[in-house]
């Protein structure tokens, strides 16, 4: 069995997405964790400034985490270019009387993608990355449960 080399799997990530993006922009929203943040950095490492990282301010984080996450992750070593997008109020109407969580977590995915939509055309962000773990994916196509980061 090979042994994993770390060095040569940014590499390869880093060279398919600029295969992928090219010289357009591309938008991803960053939570802070794992896997948004290595996301990321690999994408940021491909295009430089052509990535736009936007923290979305929902109104269901603890008081001053957008700005803490932020800050930490446009310092360095990340540099990311980070901006916060204030969203509090779709979100919150958007969920407005709704009672039953499935229907929650549905009208919580159609914000958050709706919001990432809207940001990444004003910006002119031709792409939209997606920061999650594989295993998210197959658990929502399965029907296993609704992931809001998974369209």
């Amino acid at each position: 069995m090979e042994k994993f080399n770390p060095k040569e799997f940014v590499e390869r990530q880093v060279k398919e997405i600029k295969k992928v993006v090219g010289n357009e922009r591309a938008l991803i929203a960053v939570s802070g964790g794992v896997d948004s943040t290595t996301c990321a950095v690999l994408t940021h490492r491909a295009l430089g400034e052509n990535l736009l990282c936007v923290m979305l301010d929902d109104a269901f984080m603890r008081e001053k985490e957008p700005e803490r996450v932020a800050e930490l992750l446009s310092q360095p070593p990340l540099n990311l270019p980070m901006r916060i997008l204030n969203v509090q109020e779709h979100f919150l109407k958007a969920l407005s009387g709704l009672r039953d969580a499935e229907e929650k977590r549905k009208e919580f995915r159609k914000a958050f993608y709706t919001t990432l939509g809207e940001a990444a055309k004003k910006e002119g962000c031709r792409f939209l990355v997606q920061g999650t773990i594989y295993a998210d994916i197959l658990e929502t196509a399965g029907g296993v449960k609704t992931q809001h980061i998974v369209l």
